[in-house]
């Protein structure tokens, strides 16, 4: 679930495919190598949705409220397009995702890793997060860039996908 930015107009006709996954560039190598082989999911067999289904002309970082104001509406029919999908693991990349779909604008993904600082590695407190409004668990990870330039999650990402792998039944 991915909130898609395209400052250029003219060139929002030539997405195609959710989180552009049908281009072989590092976005598409991160879903497929790290995370869904660290998961042990088959990538044809990875559906990808957004949580909105429209494009935003500003970054969700700078009209955070925007989201918010639409957020009950698109949960409704990411709901339903879920429900065909009742034994898939739903992962979330990004923090904006995350904190909408938890309902807590204050919540980092970070927190279910065992962050303690900058500098120190994982506690190894790892957590799941239940999402009441799909009745299910979500998988909340670092988008790319956020994977690719803090040493905390590329250096913790594959215990915690160990460990939410050992504790969904859906992932064994």
């Amino acid at each position: 679930m991915r909130i898609i930015i395209i400052r250029n107009k003219e060139s929002r006709h030539k997405v195609k495919t959710v989180l552009n996954l049908d281009k072989q560039d590092a976005l598409e190598k991160y879903i497929k190598n790290e995370i869904c082989g660290g998961l042990g999911i088959d990538p044809e067999e990875f559906y990808a949705t957004n949580l909105f289904k429209y494009f935003y002309s500003e970054p969700p970082k700078d009209t955070e409220f925007v989201l918010w104001a639409h957020l009950e509406p698109n949960l409704t029919l990411l709901k339903k397009e879920i429900a065909q999908y009742p034994n898939c693991p739903i992962i979330t990349l990004g923090d904006p995702v995350f904190k909408l779909l938890s309902g807590n604008p204050q919540k980092r993904l970070n927190t279910l890793w065992g962050y303690q600082s900058k500098n120190e590695p994982s506690s190894g407190h790892f957590q799941m997060e239940y999402i009441e409004h799909f009745g299910r668990y979500i998988y909340p990870l670092p988008h790319l860039p956020a994977w690719q330039k803090n040493a905390f999650y590329k250096n913790t990402l594959k215990d915690y996908l160990k460990f939410l792998k050992q504790n969904n039944p859906i992932l064994q």
